[in-house]
């Protein structure tokens, strides 16, 4: 029981940190870039220029019927969120890392969509890329969100080589049986 506190506690603050720092991140970005236009922070790999993005990822949806987006951009994300918090809180398959995982893409993605439900915009300002090949403008809940997915399928992945691993090395050999 004291080792499922700990646990709760840990990903509780996990998911804290995630939307905390997200914010954070906003408000300094918003203050120090108004203005600017864009700005070089890592020559041309990594760009920093203020985006009010009233849309979705990068910018999809944001020509959209208000109705439109209060359903698609707003509600169904808050559904996604409140269904990957009850898992990641009442699932007793889950490992810690999975836990984490979820954690962050659940702060990432609470973070985009308390604002967007807040001013019906969402701040970004980051931009990495070499040549023609970028990213969208995205913030800290973006990478976030895309962290935790990529380490939620590592983590599946490696949990399957390990199943499967374990189920050969328990079948017996079949083809050893027929020569003795």
């Amino acid at each position: 029981m004291k080792k499922r506190i700990l646990t709760i506690v840990l990903v509780a603050a996990f998911i804290l940190a995630n939307a905390g720092l997200d914010q954070v991140s906003k408000k300094i970005a918003e203050a120090s870039l108004a203005g600017m236009g864009t700005v070089q922070v890592v020559g041309d790999v990594f760009i920093m220029t203020l985006v009010k993005n009233n849309g979705g990822f990068l910018g999809f949806g944001s020509e959209w019927p208000d109705l439109l987006k209060l359903v698609i951009l707003q509600l169904a994300p808050l559904v996604i969120l409140a269904a990957m918090l009850i898992i990641l809180f009442a699932s007793s398959k889950l490992i810690l890392s999975e836990r984490l995982a979820l954690a962050a893409v659940l702060g990432g993605g609470a973070s985009n969509i308390m604002e967007r439900l807040v001013t019906g915009e969402v701040i970004d300002f980051m931009n990495f890329g070499i040549g023609p090949l970028r990213t969208g403008i995205l913030n800290v809940a973006d990478l976030s969100v895309f962290f935790g997915v990529t380490a939620l399928m590592v983590i599946m992945m490696l949990k399957n080589r390990k199943l499967k691993k374990s189920s050969a090395e328990a079948k017996p050999d079949a083809s050893a049986s027929r020569f003795e």
